[in-house]
């Protein structure tokens, strides 16, 4: 969580990102954090003015805290307030150059492109806070640790909540003017929660404090393999006990990991589709306790087809019987996509794109009979799907399997035959 200081951080922040974003792209210019009043004091000759004029509260997050006290009034955890931050960026410059129209473009540009104000940047602002003014008041912001990033998202503002913001908020001259929202924002009480039961056998153990956080998955899509692996990157990620869960089960941590860098092997067992991910870090005080957790972080492993074959029979029993690696689950939406084999079908490897497949090619999308338990193979009715060599792919839960290129880049499996 964040302390008082989130709100602040989070202006400051965002006002240094669209900083460098309107000076890379309109000369001269530069983004101000100060109130829009007649006098134009602080206002940017040519830039962006960023001013927070609201505070709501966030409806997702409101009372998640609760109970934070026993029915005797013991405090039982910190107090936190959820609040959504919206924002008036407004655009200063030469008219007649479009100047502002040129800064308004630059900063819907930026705040689309990367709209979360991510940790590094968090910190980068209070780092560089803190060699200017040891004594800054940012130095205590720990906006960085809030479980969720802000994200800032386009308000739709009327003509007239716009004229009531600048002819009676703020009194002053209209400037082109948008809107945006961060969502969220976590201020946290800084009282201590007490102490519940007494502790009947003591126990310590000393490690630095870790801020244990999965940035990043790569790949974000994984091809299945008993060897198959992810890279988490992210704050802390190693310590003398770590375990990676995908869901329940436990990956295998390459020798090679870092703290920065965890490099792990996926179990067996798991499901293709869109997998969780997390470390676990436990410290040596006996079971069940659990020191660190991180986030959850997703990926997707693509299902692989290791055969696939048409039994003929009666339009009510001809099937495609598949294959699949890994298993796939009993609860697990799975499709059988089929294209016409065509000679024609290829992937180049550069520009110039390839020609569409034509018009004639046939395809079919064939979902897999219903299951009670974990199967393989797998059973698609063929239905109607008349003779003729199809591509195939499997997508399991939104994931599909790959088809395989020849040396020429042409798509050439794996294939099945309808006769």
């Amino acid at each position: 969580m964040s302390n008082f200081l989130a709100i602040a951080t989070v202006t400051a922040t965002l006002r240094q990102m669209l900083n460098s974003a309107v000076q890379a792209d309109v000369s001269g210019a530069e983004a101000t954090a100060v109130r829009p009043d007649s006098s134009g004091a602080g206002l940017p000759a040519r830039g962006v003015n960023i001013f927070l004029y609201q505070l709501s509260p966030n409806a997702a997050w409101t009372n998640g805290d609760l109970p934070t006290r026993s029915s005797n009034g013991q405090l039982m955890q910190r107090p936190q307030a959820a609040f959504d931050l919206h924002y008036l960026l407004s655009f200063y410059g030469d008219e007649a150059d479009l100047e502002p129209q040129r800064l308004l473009g630059s900063v819907v540009r930026t705040l689309h492109a990367r709209p979360l104000l991510t940790r590094q940047a968090i910190r980068n602002v209070i780092n560089a806070a803190i060699s200017a003014d040891p004594n800054h008041y940012l130095a205590r912001s720990n906006l960085g640790e809030q479980m969720d990033l802000v994200k800032f998202t386009p308000l739709s503002l009327s003509l007239e909540e716009l004229s009531k913001l600048w002819s009676v908020f703020f009194q002053t001259s209209y400037a082109l003017s948008v809107a945006y929202q961060g969502t969220v924002v976590l201020i946290e009480s800084d009282a201590a929660a007490e102490a519940t039961l007494p502790v009947r056998e003591p126990r310590l153990h000393v490690t630095p404090f870790r801020r244990l956080a999965i940035d990043a998955v790569e790949p974000q899509i994984v091809e299945f393999s008993l060897a198959a692996a992810v890279r988490l990157k992210g704050e802390d990620l190693r310590s003398d006990d770590t375990e990676v869960l995908f869901g329940d089960l436990a990956g295998t941590l390459d020798p090679s990991s870092t703290s920065k860098e965890l490099v792990v092997i996926l179990p067996s067992g798991i499901r293709a589709g869109v997998n969780s991910v997390r470390v676990v870090q436990r410290l040596p005080l006996g079971a069940p306790h659990t020191s660190f957790e991180s986030n959850a972080a997703f990926f997707g492993l693509r299902p692989r087809i290791d055969s696939i074959a048409f039994e003929a029979g009666s339009p009510a029993d001809a099937r495609f019987v598949a294959t699949v690696s890994p298993v796939v689950g009993a609860r697990q939406e799975v499709v059988l996509m089929l294209n016409q084999f065509a000679a024609s079908l290829s992937l180049p490897a550069a520009s110039p794109p390839a020609a569409s497949p034509p018009a004639e090619l046939l395809a079919f999308q064939l979902p897999a009979r219903p299951r009670t338990q974990d199967t393989d193979p797998l059973v698609f009715n063929a239905g109607s799907v008349p003779p003729a060599v199809y591509l195939a792919r499997v997508r399991v839960d939104g994931v599909e399997s790959t088809l395989t290129l020849d040396s020429t880049n042409r798509y050439v499996g794996p294939t099945v035959t309808v006769s």
